[in-house]
């Protein structure tokens, strides 16, 4: 697996508000737990 650091100026105000959507997805499909928390899965959609 390759890894490479990604650097994002962003606000935490943005990224809690995608992860609250993909919370919010989440519990509307019933989703299963994940690997990555709805925070990490923000950080990763952004980037």
């Amino acid at each position: 697996m390759l890894f490479y650091r990604a650097t994002v100026d962003l606000s935490s105000q943005t990224l809690n508000y995608v992860a609250g959507i993909i919370r919010r997805h989440h519990r509307a499909i019933r989703s299963p737990w994940r690997r990555l928390t709805p925070g990490r899965q923000a950080l990763l959609v952004l980037a």
